[in-house]
């Protein structure tokens, strides 16, 4: 467990110098893994990121104690405070910050509140959120900024940020604009389908519609949903092997950005019964593998412990490599939750259990995993 560090009393107390050692300190990594941005106007979506992130520590959000901060209420040297006390009847304690993006603050404070949260307990987890209240006007370009700040604020940190795929309406207006201009028509669900497939690079949407220019013979084009999904078919392709290796090695952006691929496949069932369920449960079992061997490769006749099949010893050099990495992010109390959840899931298929379906379950574990991997 990490060392309770008090928090200072002024924010201004900590120089850069003293950031930067906490920062690289082997102790605190682990808590910058504990913090997390959503950046989503939707306030429905952001309490189910809340949960979703409670869930993933490993936790239930009944075990854990949580505050709820008003960011224009109280002052940023004392947003933490709350979690430097350890809670007597949970085992985590997590602290919401709402409505950052009302708040001005300068690079300078933003710099000291890095140095802050590498302070935070183990324990400790802290969400920020950048609640969105504009959709036009001076305001909401001022709220854009702030929060395109805060966001290279958080990558620059190494602080999860969640949501994001809500603020593509920049790259919606340039593509019907940019249809006004060419004279064509384009339905608003082919919009919305390009802005989520090509996320914010306006350019590569503009770009398809060019192609689809060219190519076409009419001279009246309408651009639907259903013209994109066939010219676009290649990018809804999901690539089983990338997903499963970004999910343990905790790419949440990645494994996020797939979710409308999951929800537009038509043969979601099958695809994840017959190629996810399996090469994912394989590679699980070749990180417990990698994890055992490298607990126990001092003690005589490990060997044994290790199954034959499927073997990481029988794997190519390439995906030894790849599997020794993922699993310095992976630990045998994680692994046994995740063996846990599809035992669960096999109890689902055999009838032997009832609740959600196995495609929401499968899809729930997806997710869960790549936080989980995210956590140290």
């Amino acid at each position: 467990m990490s060392q309770l560090v008090a928090p200072p009393t002024d924010i201004t107390s900590i120089n850069a110098s003293d950031g930067k050692d906490l920062l690289s300190n082997k102790e605190n990594e682990g808590n910058l893994a504990r913090v997390f941005v959503l950046a989503s106007s939707n306030y429905k979506k952001n309490n189910i990121n809340i949960d979703l992130v409670l869930e993933s520590i490993p936790t239930t959000k009944n075990d854990t104690e949580i505050f709820t901060i008003n960011a224009t209420e109280v002052e940023c040297a004392s947003w933490l405070d709350t979690l430097h006390n350890k809670p007597l009847f949970t085992s985590y304690c997590c602290t919401v910050i709402r409505h950052l993006l009302k708040l001005n603050l300068s690079e300078k404070e933003k710099s000291n509140l890095a140095e802050l949260i590498a302070q935070i307990p183990s324990w400790g987890i802290l969400i920020l959120i950048l609640d969105n209240e504009y959709t036009e006007g001076s305001a909401k370009k001022t709220e854009d900024n702030k929060l395109e700040s805060w966001v290279k604020w958080a990558k620059k940190n190494s602080v999860t940020i969640l949501g994001l795929e809500e603020k593509n309406k920049n790259i919606k207006n340039a593509i019907t604009e940019y249809c006004t201009l060419k004279n064509i028509k384009i339905e608003p669900n082919a919009v919305q389908y390009l802005s989520t497939i090509f996320r914010n690079n306006t350019e590569l949407a503009l770009l398809e519609i060019d192609k689809i220019i060219n190519d076409s013979e009419l001279t009246n084009i309408v651009i639907t949903h259903q013209l994109l999904t066939s010219t676009l078919s290649h990018l809804h392709k999901i690539d089983t092997f990338k997903l499963i290796d970004e999910i343990f090695c905790g790419n949440i952006c990645y494994v996020e950005s797939q979710r409308y691929l999951l929800d537009e496949a038509t043969n979601l069932d099958e695809w994840l019964h017959t190629h996810f369920l399996p090469v994912f449960t394989k590679q699980l079992t070749l990180i417990w593998q990698a994890i055992t061997i490298n607990t126990l490769k001092d003690y005589p006749n490990y060997q044994q412990l290790i199954p034959s099949k499927p073997s990481i010893s029988s794997e190519p050099s390439w995906i030894k490599n790849k599997i020794q990495q993922q699993s310095k992010m992976w630990n045998i109390t994680k692994i046994a939750e995740v063996y846990q959840h599809l035992a669960t899931l096999d109890n689902k298929l055999k009838g032997i259990e009832s609740g959600s379906s196995t495609k929401d379950e499968i899809i729930n574990l997806m997710f869960k995993c790549t936080f989980m991997a995210k956590q140290q």
